[in-house]
């Protein structure tokens, strides 16, 4: 005898199919507008939580420049994203993105998900790479909190799911990719001139209306002429390499950090007082005395720079004035001897 369904089940098959059609062309709709990774996971969690059942979103995508970004949904708080910093080795990051395998399963397995969930209350995952046309960009990791939860019946949905979510993550990390190409150095990946008088100008324009503390350091490398012309311009290269690197490292989060040209190296200080600012300066020069010039070996050779800071001191000073200022400093280093601070003497108007 066949099993004839009422025409109450037969409405109510056809209106959760209208429902999930309506969400799915929503989603869609909402990855193609993303500008960043975080929107891409927000419209992510919706879709996964409102539609699948899972409690938790978790992407880790390889961006522009090949580092791992990891953001997270959390349980009760479903609709903010969070950054945390992730481990490339992390085994479930190393299946799926690594490998391309699927993990569909126990969450303890192999130590657990703990690090990658922020809790330790996950009762199955869901882990599936981030697969586009270029290949493997991420992983997307699906959480639910209860023991129940079955996920056989939803497999090939969130599947679709994912490879719409990895088009969407790749066109996002590309556009940043692109623009990061537009405003930064190539050799050191520090800003570039262009990006740097453009940020200073719009920090003098904040600190003359907040009145905040504003500095600038005009660094040069000490005698890299002599480096360029012994051991070759791919020696000069590391150098400038390292040296990018120990300032950046020197200096806070705050500050900007950008090759000016050549040898010679800028950096914008937020918020530093005026009586800091030697300190922080005299900080930076002694970091990149760590730096050697790996081509001299096994000879020592150190590297050291000259430092020319400035004080935005005058709310008439523009961008060029600092500049200039600091420019000038830098100059009085380099004939004093080098491998040295001076600090622009015209500093307070």
């Amino acid at each position: 005898m066949t099993d004839l369904r009422s025409s109450d089940d037969l409405l109510a098959e056809a209106n959760n199919q209208v429902v999930f059609m309506t969400a799915w062309a929503d989603f869609t709709s909402a990855l193609n507008a993303s500008l960043g990774i975080g929107d891409v996971l927000h419209t992510a969690s919706s879709i996964l939580r409102q539609i699948f059942g899972f409690d938790q979103t978790i992407m880790v995508v390889v961006g522009p420049r090949g580092d791992l970004t990891a953001m997270r949904t959390l349980p009760e708080r479903p609709d903010s994203v969070e950054g945390f910093r992730l481990e490339r080795d992390h085994w479930l990051v190393a299946r799926t993105l690594g490998n391309g395998a699927e993990f569909w399963g126990d969450p303890n397995a192999n130590g657990g998900i703990d690090e990658l969930a922020g809790h330790d209350r996950a009762r199955s995952v869901t882990a599936l790479p981030l697969i586009a046309p270029d290949g493997r960009v991420g992983c997307l990791v699906a959480v639910s909190l209860t023991d129940d939860f079955d996920v056989r019946q939803i497999k090939t949905s969130v599947t679709n799911a994912a490879r719409e979510i990895a088009t969407a993550s790749d066109r996002v990390v590309n556009f940043e990719r692109s623009r990061l190409e537009a405003i930064t150095d190539p050799l050191t990946e520090l800003y570039n001139r262009r990006y740097f008088t453009e940020a200073l100008r719009n920090e003098i324009r904040k600190a003359q209306r907040l009145g905040y503390p504003l500095g600038l350091f005009m660094i040069d490398i000490d005698d890299f002429k002599l480096v360029n012309d012994t051991y070759g311009h791919l020696a000069g290269d590391d150098v400038l390499k390292s040296v990018a690197n120990w300032i950046e490292r020197s200096v806070r989060a705050s500050d900007l950090v950008a090759r000016f040209g050549g040898e010679e190296f800028v950096v914008v200080v937020v918020g530093c007082p005026e009586d800091e600012l030697v300190v922080l300066a005299e900080k930076v020069r002694a970091a990149v005395e760590d730096v050697v010039v790996e081509a001299a070996r096994p000879e020592r050779k150190n590297v050291t720079v000259s430092i020319g800071a400035a004080y935005f001191g005058d709310v008439s000073m523009s961008a060029e004035d600092l500049i200039s200022r600091a420019d000038g400093a830098l100059y009085d280093a380099k004939g004093s001897g080098k491998n040295r601070v001076v600090v622009s003497e015209q500093a307070v108007a």
